[in-house]
C-alpha cells in the first residue's frame, strides 16, 4: 500500500518504509524555517475501530 499512497500522503512518515523519527524531526525543523504557522497535533489511537471496514476496503479496491 506504500506504493498507492505515497503521492497522497507524501509528507507522512508514519509505518512507512525507509523514513524515520529521526526524519520527521528534520522535517519540522524545516517547517519551523519556512512560513508554515500552525501544528496540528491527533491523536488516533482508537479512530480505526470506528471505520465501516467495508466501505475502506471498497476505497482501497479503486486505488
Amino acid at each position: 500500500m506504500d506504493e498507492i499512497f505515497r503521492i497522497s500522503f507524501s509528507s507522512v512518515f508514519l509505518f512507512r518504509s525507509k523514513r524515520s523519527a529521526h526524519d520527521a524531526i528534520e522535517q519540522v525543523l524545516e517547517y519551523l524555517d519556512s512560513d508554515y504557522q500552525w501544528v496540528i497535533d491527533l491523536d488516533v489511537e482508537k479512530y480505526f475501530d470506528t471505520v465501516n471496514h467495508d466501505k475502506l476496503i471498497s476505497t482501497l479496491d479503486k486505488r
